[in-house]
């Protein structure tokens, strides 16, 4: 895989295919043509590429002879839901179980500030559900998996992870005289359920459209578990001395849940070039687009909330740097997007996408008086660097190594948690109490060994469940609503 030689993207560097659809005159049912702003077409279900390299031209003619066969015909394969519906069933069963053993109310969440909390927690709720379902329905052909997939998993993830984070926290000083009950359910265990949740789709955003259900749900279920370890090192000070600060999230949510991706993705897909960048679902349509876009301003307008929920009386700062330092990463992304893009027009990935940055660059130290100058260049870096990440980095790493992400997820997520975290090396060294800075790159660099480490380990695991030996048959499941859903409409 190290030594594969260079392949001229298909696709103009860090763009996602937009896909518009022609009907010749006096065409017959099914001449349809297909274009893509790539200059690559379709005519029915087929795909006709010429960009000069034999062995994608073999590829598309095996893909697009199965695609046809189906289109003449034959019903769409499915993943098999029912294993999947089996295990989640196993699932819910052991979190009942354990929820009746373990968990209780807390006495301290039956007062005043309750309301409050509530509402910060509603917000982190529309940013999980909302925000991130409909920003990956960029697909346009998965736009129903993306939005029901992320609601389903989301709440599995939640659940578990108030399960297993309450255990690790509060069994050391648990009184089992009173019962077994030591699971105490308050705000911050609820919002850490939610925090997880955010990590899991993260994750998902790597994979979606490729990933088999169970095979979804096997990667999340055991990220939880890998995800709290984490946090014991760096919160309980296992490895990392005190001082260090991730209020919003930036190292151990936005860079933990993108390496974890990225490392059970490379496992998994490294060898399957069919589920690549050049697959003929991965591309956007205008309503996909724009579906995407309602995502991309739900998590802009709750994003301060995500990363103030938990910076207790500090949360006034927390907004106001975060709403501008967001601010700052959407003005780099419409300077740039035009230098970055051909024809010199705006690409709709980085208006999804790098507007973003700046809310996840700002997520290590959203609580700490840096000045509103400064809030506004960390954004306005993090959307230059998430929109060349996206026109370069991405597609390099593809061609190069084989890493096939999805929705881009290193880009927004993965090297803006990066730069977050150097942001807080810097800032705690200037005006940190004494070891802050060198606790902070402690925090970063055990993040990113364990949740690579631990992608690595579950993507091998993982390559045994859903497993499809057949190329063209995965390449058929793949970046498909029918492959999971009844009643969904053929390509026109």
């Amino acid at each position: 895989v190290g030594t594969r030689p260079w392949r001229t993207p298909r696709v103009p560097p860090g763009r996602r295919r937009t896909m518009t659809t022609v009907i010749p005159e006096n065409s017959a049912k099914g001449d349809d043509v297909k274009a893509f702003d790539d200059g690559s077409t379709s005519k029915g279900a087929g795909v006709a590429r010429d960009d000069g390299d034999p062995s994608t031209s073999k590829r598309a003619l095996r893909r697009n002879s199965s695609v046809a066969s189906m289109k003449r015909g034959l019903q769409q394969p499915a993943y098999p839901l029912k294993s999947f519906s089996i295990a989640l069933l196993v699932l819910t069963v052991l979190l009942i179980l354990f929820y009746f053993l373990f968990m209780d109310y807390s006495s301290d969440e039956f007062g005043a500030d309750m309301a409050e909390n509530y509402t910060w927690f509603l917000h982190v709720s529309i940013m999980i559900f909302i925000g991130f379902g409909y920003l990956m329905t960029f697909l346009r052909r998965f736009t129903l998996g993306a939005v029901a997939l992320n609601f389903i998993a989301s709440v599995a993830v939640m659940l578990e992870a108030m399960l297993i984070l309450g255990a690790m926290w509060q069994s050391e000083h648990a009184d089992f005289s009173q019962g077994l009950r030591f699971i105490k359910l308050d705000m911050t265990l609820l919002a850490s359920g939610l925090f997880a949740a955010a990590v899991g789709m993260i994750t998902f955003g790597v994979v979606i459209g490729k990933v088999g259900p169970s095979q979804l749900l096997f990667i999340l279920v055991l990220q939880v578990p890998i995800w709290a370890i984490n946090l014991i090192l760096i919160f309980e000070h296992q490895f990392v001395p005190m001082g260090a600060e991730d209020a919003g999230g930036a190292i151990t949510i936005h860079v933990f849940g993108a390496y974890y991706g990225l490392a059970a993705a490379w496992m998994v897909y490294r060898k399957r070039e069919e589920l690549g960048g050049d697959h003929e679902k991965n591309s956007a349509s205008h309503e996909s687009n724009l579906t995407s876009l309602v995502g991309t301003v739900f998590l802009w307008i709750f994003w301060p909330s995500f990363n103030a929920f938990l910076t207790g009386p500090l949360r006034n700062v927390a907004v106001m740097n975060t709403v501008i330092s967001i601010s700052g990463s959407t003005m780099a992304t419409f300077v740039l997007s035009p230098f970055l893009t051909p024809g010199g027009k705006i690409d709709m990935s980085h208006v999804q996408n790098a507007t973003l940055a700046g809310g996840v660059s700002m997520g290590a130290i959203p609580h700490l008086a840096i000045g509103p100058g400064a809030a506004l260049l960390v954004g306005f870096f993090g959307g230059c660097l998430s929109c060349v990440g996206f026109t370069h980095i991405g597609p390099f790493l593809e061609a190069r190594i084989s890493l096939r992400d999805t929705c881009g997820v290193h880009s927004l997520h993965g090297m803006p948690g990066v730069y977050a975290g150097v942001v807080g090396i810097i800032t705690l060294a200037a005006m940190g109490p004494p070891g802050a800075a060198v606790a902070e790159l402690l925090t970063l660099l055990v993040s990113l060994v364990v949740a690579i480490g631990g992608g690595l380990a579950v993507g091998a695991a993982s390559m045994f469940i859903d497993a499809e030996p057949s190329t063209e048959k995965r390449a058929i499941l793949a970046f498909e609503d029918a492959s999971y859903f009844d009643s969904v409409p053929p390509e026109p």
